[in-house]
């Protein structure tokens, strides 16, 4: 949540204090010190507050940061840091998120990028491909979001699949998102009622999904969050082609209907647009991070005096598969 973000008018709920940055960083700092994960990743991190806090306080909490960001003249950046005492950086690499997408129009010039971070870990030797980004924020353009998250995947697909994976972000998008259905290779669901403009929808979801759908096995961490809700038998036994569709798309609606009911909580919106993925065929996931519900957040939005940020943190902690 960048300073240029936490304008008064647009959060005219939430006291001025809570919105600035002498007040926010210290707590998210003091956030970051509590969880003490392995791997962190920010996202809307102002520039120049980077330099000047977030790198030399976590420097002393025994963390190697990297930053990135789309555009010399973008105050906004992306971080990972990684502790020194775990991992060592083997390569940085940056996916502009703009390049060859913007051939296709216009439109999909939105100075977003994603950062990559092949780290060896020290213990085992194994590799861990961090990937940090923030796609497009507005609900309007499904289909820039979907072609930001194709072309992260195909990317890490090509270059990083050796190794563990492990992708970080805000999505902008919720858990039923077409976004989403890329990340589980199901056929993209557009339809007139949908936000934005139908035909650019269906025009580059379905070309995504047919020129750069991927072959990882990639999973949502918080899939199964909360409790599985109880299947219902579908289709009959002779249409077995029905049945497998609507089987899929069951199965993808339970897990999104599982995931978190909010990672972000204004006064406007909302809903779970926070992800953390990883490579089930490589890593195990042993615990996950609980997230405030309704009752704790008590409807007082955010940012607020308990939770520094709109957007509440995540975490998941992973060991290598034998």
């Amino acid at each position: 949540m960048a300073y240029n973000f936490t304008k008064a008018s647009w959060y005219p709920y939430c006291d001025i204090d809570f919105l600035q940055a002498r007040y926010r960083s210290p707590r998210i700092l003091k956030e970051l010190k509590q969880a003490s994960p392995d791997i962190i990743c920010l996202q809307e991190c102002d520039h120049d507050l980077y330099h000047e806090f977030y790198k030399p306080n976590l420097d002393k909490l025994g963390y190697e940061s990297l930053i990135s960001v789309a555009n010399p003249n973008r105050i906004v950046t992306i971080v990972i840091a990684y502790k020194r005492s775990v991992f060592s950086l083997v390569k940085k690499d940056y996916l502009d998120l703009n390049e060859d997408l913007d051939k296709l129009d216009d439109s999909f010039h939105k100075h977003k990028e994603a950062m990559i971070a092949l780290l060896k870990h020290k213990i085992t030797g194994k590799s861990v491909t961090a990937v940090n980004t923030h796609l497009f924020w507005n609900p309007e353009y499904e289909y820039v979001k979907y072609g930001q998250i194709s072309k992260i995947f195909k990317y890490i697909e090509s270059k990083y699949n050796s190794s563990s994976i492990v992708i970080s972000g805000d999505f902008n998008s919720m858990p039923w998102s077409n976004v989403l259905r890329y990340v589980y290779k199901i056929k993209p669901l557009v339809n007139s009622n949908a936000k934005g403009d139908y035909y650019n929808n269906k025009k580059y979801m379905d070309k995504f999904y047919t020129e750069s759908l991927h072959n990882m096995n990639i999973r949502s961490a918080y899939e199964n969050y909360k409790p599985a809700a109880q299947g219902e038998k579908v289709g009959k036994k002779e249409d077995q082609t029905l049945m497998s569709e609507q089987i899929e798309e069951v199965k993808f609606n339970e897990l999104a209907d599982n995931h978190p009911d909010f990672t972000n909580y204004t006064e406007e919106f909302n809903g779970c647009l926070d992800y953390i993925l990883y490579s089930a065929d490589k890593l195990e996931l042993n615990a996950l991070m609980e997230v405030p519900n309704n009752i704790e957040i008590k409807n007082l939005k955010l940012p607020n005096y308990r939770y520094p940020s709109d957007h509440l943190k995540i975490a998941a902690q992973f060991r290598f598969s034998k």
